[in-house]
């Protein structure tokens, strides 16, 4: 496999190739089933939280702050190990992460815990309503200050017995389950979902031995469930792939085939037109994977050319997807930490 380029601080990315981050610090151990969350106030950075290797599964955070160009491990002790969980930051209290469900190795699980940036504490939530059934491998996207749980994985390749829309509120701790109408999907796991503006798209997963490579819409205003009819070069079933958005583009990438190998190639959707496009790679690819994750990140606005290695002092928008950890279908699990910028005009 040829080596990729090193990302320095402050270099400018080209566009559509993949680099290696090496920042300074102690990077998270490999593992699977973690979370990556963009923070872009005060210090912007990635935090990543929980997965699991063959050692366990982990309680701790750890931050990749950009400004330092540098990984750290605060002291915020209370988070129950676990992963293949949900993480979303809500707009009523911004400075507040909440962690749905996942797994431990014995059990899943379907608690909400809540960590406040400000003070490094962790709490249970205490929640009412009728709270989904323990899950992982479940697909979460959030609107707002609410946040939309479907399917789930139960045990091995089956998924949860439940293709009921979850929908939690940030905003009283409440969990309900609204009435819906329209054609929703099956009952899956290891699918993704991804929040553009008001509307939720559900991609791809698997039940059993079916793997999917479909593609469905929820209107979180009217409650209705869509299954689209994308065009273009359609991204073959997948499963335990990743997904992010920039402005009205959904991004995907790697995962799990329908034959069990892992992949490498990036897509995106414009959901404006709903046409895929295969991105096309401007040198070599990272090592293919699944159960990782994908996340849309800010870097401050480049200067000049972008062939150059000046970052401009406007902290404003260059998007890049950043990829961590994840394994091969062959067991190897990672911990490095990638980058490529789509070659998109703005992220609106």
């Amino acid at each position: 496999m040829e080596i990729l380029p090193i990302l320095e601080k402050n270099d400018a990315p080209k566009t559509n190739v993949w680099y290696v981050l090496s920042p300074e610090g102690d990077a998270p151990s490999v593992r699977v089933g973690h979370t990556c969350t963009f923070i872009s106030e005060e210090s912007p950075g990635v935090l990543v939280i929980g997965g699991a290797n063959p050692d366990g599964s982990f309680a701790d955070v750890f931050f990749l702050d950009f400004d330092k160009f540098q990984w750290s491990k605060p002291e915020w002790p209370g988070i129950s190990s676990r992963y293949e969980h949900s993480v979303f930051i809500p707009d009523c209290n911004q400075k507040k992460v909440y962690v749905f469900g996942g797994a431990q190795q014995a059990t899943n699980l379907n608690d909400i815990q809540i960590l406040d940036q400000e003070n490094g504490k962790w709490e249970t939530a205490e929640t009412h309503g009728n709270t989904p059934s323990p899950r992982t491998c479940h697909s979460m996207a959030s609107v707002s200050s609410k946040f939309y749980v479907f399917g789930g994985g139960l045990t091995g390749p089956d998924p949860v017995p439940d293709a009921t829309l979850h929908v939690f509120n940030a905003e009283d701790n409440s969990w309900s389950q609204p009435d819906v109408s329209g054609n929703p999907p099956c009952s899956r796991h290891g699918h993704i979902s991804v929040a553009v503006g008001t509307d939720i798209y559900i991609q791809g997963g698997m039940a059993g031995t079916n793997v999917y490579d479909d593609l469905y819409k929820f209107d979180t205003v009217n409650h209705i469930w869509s299954k689209l009819q994308p065009k273009g070069n359609i991204p073959s079933s997948r499963t335990a792939h990743a997904a992010t958005c920039i402005g009205k583009k959904v991004f995907i990438h790697g995962g799990m085939s329908a034959v069990g190998t892992a992949l490498d190639d990036v897509y995106s959707i414009d959901t404006d037109t709903l046409r895929w496009t295969r991105i096309s790679i401007d040198g070599p690819s990272p090592a293919p994977r699944l159960d990782h994750t994908l996340c849309a990140v800010e870097i401050p606005k480049l200067s000049g050319d972008d062939s150059t290695a000046e970052i401009a002092k406007e902290k404003i928008g260059v998007m890049l997807l950043l990829v961590f950890g994840g394994m091969d279908a062959q067991g190897e699990i990672f911990n490095d930490c990638l980058v490529l910028r789509p070659e998109i005009v703005n992220k609106n």
